[in-house]
C-alpha cells in the first residue's frame, strides 16, 4: 500500500491533518509498528509521530500495544473510514444546529439592527448569480417604486424571469416603470410584459435608439448599474446606496423617462388614489435634488 496522494487528500477531506494522515496510512501498510518503523514508513519526524499517536488513539483509528518497544496497530482502514464518515456527520449536524440558532438570534435582533442608519456603500459585482440575486432580493423588499432602463434584450429577460416577483411587487402597491428601445413589431412583445401593462402602476416607455447605460433603481434609495463595457460581455455592476449616486441616477432616469414615448398600451383598469408611499417617494426625490443643487 502506497502513501499516494490522492489516499492522503481523501482522509484530509475526512477530517484529518495531513500529517495525521501520513501517519495512519502508515500504520496501516505496516499493521503494527514502533514510532521509530511509522516514522521512516511516514517520511515524518519522530517527534511529530509520538504526538500524533494519542490523537489517533483518541479518534478510534489506532490502538497502544503494551511492549517494549511500544508499538502502535491500525484500525482496519475500512472500519476507520466508517469512523471518520461518523464523525464528520455529527460535525455537520451541529454546525447546522449553530447556524439555525444564529439565524434565530440575528432576527430576533433585527429590529434594534434596523435602527441604525446604514451606510453607504459601493459595491461591485462581477458574478452573475450574485447579481440576479441582489436584484430579485431588491425586488422582493422594494415598497414604493422599481425603476428601470436597459436595451430591449435585457428588459425582456428581466420581465419574463421576474414577472412573478413584479406582480407580487404591484400587488403590493409598488410602481414599476422602464425604459428600453422600441421593438420592431407589437409581436415581438412579450405576453407577460402585456399582462404586466393592464396593471396602472406598470408602465413602459420607448426611445429610438438602445439605451446607453443600464441600470435599476430600487425605491429611489438603491442603484444596480451596468459597467462593463458592452464588447467584453461580462456582468460587472456597480451597486449602491450613497445617495449622491443614488440621486444622480434618478435625474437621469427622470430626463430620459420624460422624453421617451410611451408607444402602445394595454388597456388598464382605473387608476388607484395616491399612496402614502408615493407621496414619501415625491419627497425623497425632492431631498436629492435639494443634495445635488
Amino acid at each position: 500500500m502506497l502513501l499516494k496522494d490522492e489516499y492522503i487528500q481523501t482522509l484530509t477531506d475526512l477530517g484529518l491533518t495531513l500529517v495525521q494522515a501520513k501517519a495512519y496510512l502508515a500504520l496501516c501498510r505496516l499493521d503494527n509498528a514502533t514510532i521509530k518503523t511509522i516514522s521512516k514508513t511516514s517520511n515524518l519526524a519522530r517527534q511529530d509521530i509520538y504526538r500524533i499517536m494519542p490523537t489517533l488513539q483518541n479518534m478510534g483509528l489506532a490502538e497502544k500495544i503494551i511492549a517494549n518497544p511500544t508499538k502502535y496497530k491500525a484500525i482496519p482502514i475500512k472500519n476507520g473510514i466508517s469512523a471518520l464518515l461518523q464523525h464528520r456527520a455529527q460535525e455537520q449536524a451541529r454546525l447546522q444546529k449553530k447556524t439555525v440558532e444564529l439565524l434565530k438570534h440575528l432576527q430576533e435582533e433585527n429590529f434594534e439592527v434596523s435602527l441604525a442608519e446604514e451606510e453607504p456603500q459601493l459595491l461591485v459585482i462581477s458574478e452573475l448569480s450574485l447579481l440576479v440575486k441582489k436584484l430579485m432580493d431588491g425586488t422582493h423588499a422594494s415598497q414604493i417604486s422599481i425603476d428601470s432602463v436597459g436595451t430591449w434584450e435585457s428588459f425582456e429577460g428581466i420581465v419574463s424571469n421576474g414577472f412573478s416577483d413584479f406582480k407580487k411587487a404591484l400587488q403590493r402597491g409598488v410602481r414599476i416603470r422602464s425604459i428600453t428601445e422600441k421593438p420592431s413589431s407589437e409581436k415581438l412583445v412579450p405576453s407577460c410584459v402585456k399582462t404586466l401593462q393592464k396593471h396602472p402602476l406598470y408602465e413602459v416607455r420607448f426611445i429610438s435608439s438602445p439605451a446607453p447605460v443600464t441600470m435599476a433603481l430600487l425605491d429611489k434609495r438603491e442603484l444596480c448599474i451596468c459597467i462593463a463595457v458592452p464588447e467584453s460581455k461580462a456582468v460587472s455592476s456597480l451597486w449602491s446606496n450613497n445617495p449622491i449616486i443614488v440621486g444622480l441616477a434618478v435625474n437621469y432616469f427622470e430626463e430620459i423617462w420624460r422624453k421617451a414615448s410611451k408607444g402602445k398600451k394595454a388597456k388598464k383598469r382605473k387608476s388607484p388614489q395616491p399612496r402614502p408611499q408615493l407621496q414619501k417617494e415625491k419627497k425623497d426625490y425632492d431631498h436629492q435634488k435639494m443634495l445635488l443643487s
